[in-house]
């Protein structure tokens, strides 16, 4: 899949997900922002929030349940501003903003 296609589905995801968190920032990372996704690749997605007001687990839950709706080859993450992380650091350098 290459990066366009990648950022279209995520587009779509975008839209799903913001009524759930309405302040989120979404970001394509991974192989598909580098474009070097092959066929069988995931499509690798952070949420981005700044702080979580709720439970985690149910979050995260309506996270992978909307990818049902939209193409279950997403896999997302959920990731705190106010905690961050390698995985953060490298979203914010390498990954592209939808």
């Amino acid at each position: 899949m290459d990066r366009e296609h990648a950022l279209m589905i995520v587009k779509c995801y975008k839209e799903a997900i913001l009524p759930l968190l309405a302040n989120a920032k979404v970001y394509l990372y991974g192989s598909c922002s580098r474009n070097e996704a092959r066929k069988d690749s995931d499509i690798d997605v952070a949420v981005v929030i700044p702080k979580l007001n709720g439970d985690w687990l149910d979050t995260t839950s309506s996270l992978w349940l909307a990818t049902l709706n939209i193409d279950t080859s997403i896999e997302p993450v959920l990731i705190e501003e106010c905690k961050p992380s390698p995985l953060y650091d490298d979203i914010m350098r390498n990954g592209i903003a939808v």
